[in-house]
């Protein structure tokens, strides 16, 4: 255990993060697409398992023409929907990419665990607490194995003197 949590200090003390790079990279994959189809559920009031259906199909169809998640417009979402369910979106381009926005949908997720930067540094902060509070427990044990440890010295010394 100590040899993984040394890798990983290792690991993450070396990291460089490219945020603008890390924000492209979402926009292009389709890790926000589960949005999309919340967002189908919003817009159309369909259920959930048909906007499932069409975003799958989405994304099936991006991947096969080499296409970017934020690529995905009206033109193909309605070419879907209109095959499983003989209707189109009510959504337009700019709600498509509202949806697949990676930063806006992080920050709309304010639920407890979510992603919003108000929840993640409410998190942060309760986990600093607790290392800070295993610190102090760390060096009381510590400082009480050390006292034990003077103790069995001196015991030793008296038995052999």
């Amino acid at each position: 255990m100590q040899a993984c949590i040394e890798l990983l200090s290792a690991t993450v003390k070396g990291i460089t993060l490219h945020k603008d790079r890390m924000v492209q990279t979402a926009r292009g994959n389709f890790c926000t697409v589960t949005e999309l189809a919340n967002y189908l559920v919003r817009h159309d009031g369909i259920s959930f398992r048909a906007a499932h259906e069409i975003v799958a199909l989405v994304v099936d169809y991006m991947i096969t023409h080499n296409k970017k998640a934020n690529e995905i417009g009206t033109d193909v979402v309605n070419e879907i929907f209109m095959k499983l369910f003989n209707k189109t979106t009510s959504m337009t381009d700019a709600d498509i990419q509202t949806a697949l926005d990676p930063v806006l949908n992080a920050h709309s997720k304010k639920v407890l665990g979510g992603t919003a930067e108000e929840e993640v540094s409410r998190q942060l902060a309760r986990r600093q607490a607790k290392l800070n509070k295993d610190n102090e427990e760390l060096a009381q044990r510590v400082a009480a194995v050390n006292q034990a440890k003077d103790r069995l010295e001196a015991a030793v010394s008296a038995a052999i003197a």
